[in-house]
C-alpha cells in the first residue's frame, strides 16, 4: 500500500468507519485531542506491542491458517434451523475440501448435471464447491443423502486410480 507501516495502520483504522460509524470516529478524535490521552496513548500502544511480541509465532500463524478454511455462509445459515442438514452438508463439505469426493472440477460438474442442478460456470474446482453446497442446501435431507450416496462411484469407480489399475492389471472394464 504505502511505504510506511504506520500509514497502513491508519488506513486500516479508517476502514473501521463502517463498523463503528462516524460518531464514534468524531468522539475518538475529541478524546485524542485531550492532554490526558495524548500522554497515555504512547504508553498504551507500547504495552500492546510488547504483549503482541510475547505471543509465540505458531499461535499467531494458527489464526491465519484457520481462517483459510472457513465454513461457507450458506451452511452457517442453516446450522440452528436445521442441525441435521447442517451436519450432513458440513461432513460433505469437509470431504470436498479434502478431495475425498468429487476430486476434479469435471466430477463436480457431472454430479450437478446428474443431480438435476443447473450448470455452474466455475473455472476451478475450489470455486465450484460453494455453489454445489448452495444447491444442496435447498434440497431435503433425504434428497441430499441420496445424492451424496450416488457419489460413491467416484470413490472407487473405473474413473479412479484404483479403477484404472484394475483395468490395466486385470483387464476388467
Amino acid at each position: 500500500m504505502t511505504e510506511k507501516p504506520e500509514l497502513d495502520l491508519l488506513i486500516d483504522l479508517a476502514k473501521l468507519l463502517k463498523k463503528y460509524g462516524a460518531d464514534s470516529f468524531k468522539d475518538l478524535a475529541k478524546l485524542l485531542s485531550s492532554q490526558t490521552i495524548t500522554q497515555e496513548l504512547p504508553q498504551i500502544l507500547t504495552k500492546i506491542a510488547q504483549i503482541a511480541g510475547t505471543i509465540p509465532e505458531k499461535k499467531q500463524k494458527k489464526g491465519k491458517e484457520s481462517s483459510s478454511y472457513a465454513i461457507p455462509k450458506v451452511l452457517i445459515s442453516i446450522e440452528d434451523s436445521n442441525p441435521e442438514k447442517y451436519k450432513l452438508l458440513k461432513e460433505f463439505y469437509d470431504e470436498l475440501i479434502a478431495k475425498a469426493v468429487l476430486p476434479t472440477l469435471k466430477d463436480i460438474k457431472e454430479f450437478l448435471q446428474e443431480s438435476g442442478f443447473p450448470d455452474i460456470h466455475a473455472d476451478s474446482r475450489q470455486k465450484a464447491i460453494i455453489p454445489l453446497v448452495s444447491f444442496l442446501v435447498k434440497s431435503s435431507n433425504k434428497e441430499i443423502m441420496d445424492k451424496i450416496q450416488s457419489i460413491s462411484k467416484y470413490k472407487s469407480g473405473n474413473r479412479s486410480l484404483e479403477g484404472w489399475g484394475n483395468i490395466i492389471l486385470n483387464g476388467k472394464d
